[in-house]
């Protein structure tokens, strides 16, 4: 018995779009479909927002130390300190405005509290509380962003299990810890970018 060809409805054509759209969702590999790659799970607004923050700074950064004669490569410290204080003082210059929060915005904060407490609370606690506590300890700090990091004042290793779960940092700025708190520092300026007070848990420096 020869079949007859059903028309194509509304419903049939709906079926043959939602076939087409999981087909789509995959993409040839090798000679495999593959799914396409979704979006890192451990990103959130927050740390995009941080990260655009960073990025921006950045690239004032390199526009200013363009603008500087070049570094050459020495091991004189009063040459190394001069091009860090040249342009130290020239991005303090062109972030008069800045101001602690700039970067460490209320939403990013609570972002890294959440992180900073699993570090310190979480199954290597111990690890990354005894990290913390290396080095001399640190009385009556006082920070200021867009000011060069304080004279005298040690930085404390970051534990390695923080430094997974933060966002990571372009090679000119660095996180560092200074008492309790988190500070973004740019490593060729040695200058405060933002910080985070109050960010490491009291009980990791006792």
């Amino acid at each position: 018995m020869k079949k007859t060809k059903r028309p194509l409805n509304a419903r049939n054509f709906k079926l043959i779009l939602c076939l087409a759209a999981i087909l789509g969702a995959c993409i040839p590999h090798n000679g495999r479909l593959m799914a396409r790659p979704t979006k890192d799970a451990g990103t959130t607004h927050a740390t995009r927002e941080f990260s655009e923050a960073v990025r921006k700074y950045v690239k004032l950064h390199k526009k200013i130390a363009g603008s500087l004669p070049a570094l050459k490569q020495t091991k004189d410290p009063a040459a190394i300190t001069g091009y860090q204080q040249a342009l130290a003082k020239k991005l303090f210059q062109a972030r008069r405005d800045a101001k602690q929060g700039d970067i460490f915005t209320p939403a990013v904060s609570a972002e890294f509290s959440g992180i900073l407490s699993d570090v310190f609370h979480g199954p290597d606690a111990a690890l990354s509380r005894s990290t913390v506590k290396q080095g001399e300890p640190v009385k009556a700090v006082s920070l200021q962003v867009n000011n060069t990091y304080p004279d005298g004042i040690p930085f404390t290793t970051i534990p390695p299990t923080l430094l997974q779960k933060l966002p990571p940092l372009p090679a000119e700025v660095e996180y560092r810890i200074v008492d309790r708190y988190l500070v973004l520092l740019d490593i060729k300026a040695n200058l405060i970018v933002d910080y985070m007070d109050g960010a490491i848990p009291n009980k990791s420096l006792k």
